[in-house]
């Protein structure tokens, strides 16, 4: 039991956890504005992107009802809600075998993400076709009862389950300062349309900047630069630490796109190595 409450903590903090008022998405309707949701599930979720498409604004954020894998992304058209979608399919096929590359351990393998980037998860999100929100409250209901059976899967990778006594009191140690990052850079505070000053009055300083090639476009990188870590010439986040992360795109200094949490590609970001000195 101690072991599996660890780790649900490790789960909780991990993924962002978003508020909600019902536990079973019931009252829900298509067109709905982000402030009713918001209103009716006592918090305005998890940040996932914000895009601008010709005239079209589009806002994706996601809700946990019950348990933090009973996870759902909430698709908004210029503040009309449009599509609601389950997200496990979107990682169905994301992961991949690979051999371990730490030589502590060899002839061991890692599932790690497949690459990807995240225009085209964004696409995917937009193009999927919506559930009902009946549809939606009766698997919420269903995967409530599984997972008060004891039959659903928390979807934690071993290595949390492994550390998770040993992370746990250092991450709620941290929970503060951890609070305080969430609050500066948190991607609601900005959107589409802000020009790039007036978002680094928000945020600061990017760390990294990518430019897109053949394009007026560039991709600004915004969280706290003490979580960087660097082993030789590479800089990582970690999977723990992109929930403070904002990335966001420019067209002629205008921001186009906000990615975070889901889509916030730290890997493709990083390894790009364009950090700001």
């Amino acid at each position: 039991m101690k072991t599996k409450i660890c780790v649900m903590l490790v789960a909780l903090l991990v993924t962002g956890w978003a508020a909600n008022g019902t536990e079973d998405g019931k009252n829900l309707s298509l067109g709905m504005s982000q402030a009713e949701i918001s209103l009716q599930f006592k918090g305005p979720g998890t940040h996932q992107f914000s895009a601008q498409q010709g005239s079209n604004v589009f806002r994706c954020v996601s809700y946990s009802f019950g348990e933090y894998s009973i996870k759902y992304y909430f698709l908004f058209k210029n503040d009309q809600m449009i599509s609601l979608l389950d997200v496990q399919p979107f990682f169905a096929d994301a992961f991949e075998t690979k051999p371990n590359p730490n030589p502590k351990y060899p002839n061991t393998k890692i599932s790690v993400r497949k690459p990807w980037q995240a225009e085209d998860f964004m696409t995917a999100i937009l193009q999927a076709t919506t559930m009902s929100p009946e549809a939606l409250s009766e698997q919420i209901k269903m995967r409530l009862e599984k997972a008060k059976s004891g039959k659903a899967s928390y979807n934690v990778l071993p290595a949390f389950v492994i550390l998770a006594p040993l992370i746990v009191p250092d991450m709620i140690s941290r929970n503060k300062k951890h609070e305080a990052w969430l609050s500066e850079y948190d991607p609601l505070k900005i959107v589409i349309g802000a020009k790039r000053s007036n978002v680094e009055a928000v945020y600061g300083k990017p760390l990294f900047i990518v430019q897109h090639s053949g394009t007026n476009r560039a991709t600004h990188a915004y969280g706290p630069s003490e979580i960087l870590w660097r082993d030789k010439t590479r800089v990582y986040l970690g999977p723990l630490n992109k929930r403070f992360w904002i990335a966001v795109v420019y067209e002629n200094d205008v921001a186009v796109r906000i990615f975070s949490n889901d889509l916030f590609n730290d890997e493709n970001i990083v390894s790009l190595q364009n950090e700001v000195k």
